[in-house]
């Protein structure tokens, strides 16, 4: 008898087979994000290095070094909240990819290619929230609060 005849179980063939596609798809998709985690600790990197070039450039180069150090200061902390927000956006993708490994070890199945509805709801719901808590994290302010410290040490000592 062929796959789809009446004398098939519901809980038969055809249902074991879309199981284990579901678990092939969650698969796929846990290294899809890993993927994309990694893709966002690189781009954190170049912030990082925008950071210190922008910062160091607006101090020393600019004429008038008392603004020149406030825009490094300045553009230290747009730095650090573009992190922030780059941080939190690559949290999100954390989270599901914990939730497949959850999976993985033995829980219960999530259902699979559900990125962006996952990505949208922990945003909406923690997405912000996680962006103070993780703002002091050492390898979040890091170097951004490094150049904010020496642009305002260095404005205070040069403007007594």
């Amino acid at each position: 008898m062929g796959r789809w005849s009446s004398d098939t179980p519901s809980t038969g063939v055809a249902a074991q087979n879309l199981t284990v596609d579901k678990a092939q798809l969650l698969e796929k998709e846990y290294f899809h994000l890993r993927d994309v985690i990694e893709s966002f600790d690189q781009r954190a990197l170049t912030i990082k290095g925008w950071s210190v070039a922008v910062g160091a450039a607006l101090g020393a180069l600019t004429r008038e070094r008392t603004w020149g150090l406030v825009a490094a200061a300045i553009s230290s902390v747009v730095f650090w909240i573009l992190e922030l927000y780059w941080r939190s956006f690559k949290h999100v993708f954390v989270m599901r990819a914990e939730l497949l490994e959850q999976f993985f070890a033995g829980g219960s199945q999530p259902v699979p290619l559900q990125i962006q509805t996952h990505w949208d709801k922990e945003w909406k719901t923690n997405g912000r929230k996680q962006m103070i808590r993780m703002s002091w994290w050492l390898h979040v302010c890091f170097p951004h609060v490094v150049v904010l410290v020496i642009a305002v040490g260095l404005l205070l000592v040069l403007n007594d």
